[in-house]
């Protein structure tokens, strides 16, 4: 088999799958990336993990490509090389011996392949599907990717929970002590492909995260989901990419969430960026255990405190706009400071009820972020006691 491809668009899909790669799997085989031909024109790149639960298959079109093959190759290696090579033009030619020679500019390298006799068969994807804007979908992970679980405990929680709720496509994420969510406006109805709705494991959304952001966020996408799965379909015009990801879905037995929603009670407006600054001095006295602040909120004034296990303290009044009654209110540091950073806008808002209740934290503003997106957070308060 020989080859002749464009080394930029080659280094863009290896770098793609190198995240889908099972590094884990018995026989090692799963470490590699299956290439093989799709027509003269066109070759087609698939990672996949032992199961074939999860993968990616990138098609490209090749500058020649003759006596056509299909092998395995080490994708981390390949990877490695591709990076390496100073040219415009890669020659790839598989010999008789079971070598593939790649060749860019002046350096050329021979790398083992193996045979494909022990790699799975991608799944069938099939059924309904629905477009979205690869901008909305980036939306909904990136504020609320942070708020997932990552403890193999929390089964139900290691997931972004996607559903379909009147005229609104919402992902949540929570890890029971913060919790992230987002919409964006749906014409279509969805219902019926939703459901009850879907949880995508964190890891996945990484993956997906990952190639989205690479790509046009005015481009339409096309989503697919199955009983088990979920797959997102992405042509890219410019580089001539076809890209499908399949993702296995972990169930539908999310936690309840909505019970905790309330509407606004006391509402406190300041500066993102003032209190950023007070939160960065704040955190040098917080314990490493227990990072908890307390906000001592009063009439336009929140006196942040925070100390920790050597004695060690620190104080600082943050001027806000608040007319509610004095509350005083812990607040993890950490969860927080990831919030602000998801604000969009130069103000946040934070409502607040008592010391006991939650704390919603969105933006101000919203003419300002597109009509048809929306996000807030919630977090449980802690004890400052």
């Amino acid at each position: 088999m020989k080859l002749q491809l464009n080394k930029r668009i080659f280094e863009k899909i290896i770098v793609h799958s190198t995240g889908f790669i099972d590094e884990h799997s018995v026989s090692g085989i799963f470490e590699n990336i299956l290439i093989e031909a799709v027509n003269a024109d066109q070759i087609g790149i698939t990672a996949t993990d032992s199961n074939a639960h999860t993968g990616i298959i990138s098609i490209i079109d090749v500058e020649s490509m003759s006596n056509a093959q299909s092998f395995l190759v080490n994708a981390k290696k390949l990877d490695s090389i591709i990076r390496s090579l100073d040219c415009d033009v890669l020659d790839m030619e598989l010999d008789e011996k079971g070598k593939l020679k790649v060749t860019g500019g002046k350096s050329k390298f021979d790398i083992p392949v193996s045979s494909i006799s022990e790699y799975v068969e991608r799944p069938e994807i099939s059924g309904e599907h629905f477009e979205l804007n690869v901008g909305k979908l980036l939306f909904l992970i990136k504020k609320t990717y942070f708020t997932i679980s990552s403890e193999i405990a929390k089964q139900n929680m290691r997931g972004g929970f996607l559903s379909y709720e009147n005229g609104k496509i919402v992902m949540v994420g929570t890890d029971s002590f913060q919790l992230g969510y987002a919409e964006i406006e749906e014409d279509k109805d969805l219902s019926k492909l939703f459901k009850q709705g879907i949880l995508i494991a964190k890891e996945d959304l990484s993956r997906l995260r990952k190639i989205l952001e690479a790509e046009d966020p005015n481009n339409n996408i096309k989503v697919t989901i199955q009983e088990n799965s979920i797959s997102i379909n992405i042509i890219n015009q410019i580089d001539k990419i076809t890209t499908t990801v399949w993702l296995r879905l972990l169930g539908t037995d999310y936690v309840s969430y909505k019970s905790i929603f309330r509407d606004s009670v006391y509402k406190i407006t300041g500066s993102k960026k003032d209190l950023q600054k007070v939160l960065k001095r704040a955190t040098i006295t917080t314990s490493k255990d227990s990072p908890v602040l307390k906000f001592d909120i009063s009439a336009n004034t929140i006196l942040i405190e925070s100390s920790d296990d050597y004695s060690y303290k620190f104080s600082e009044p943050l001027n806000v706009s608040y007319s509610g009654k004095d509350i005083v209110i812990g607040i993890s540091s950490k969860y927080l400071n990831e919030m602000l950073s998801m604000i969009d806008t130069e103000y946040f808002v934070i409502d607040v009820e008592s010391e006991n209740s939650i704390i919603m934290i969105y933006n101000q503003n919203p003419e300002n972020i597109e009509l048809d997106r929306k996000y807030f957070y919630i977090l449980m308060p802690m004890d400052v006691n």
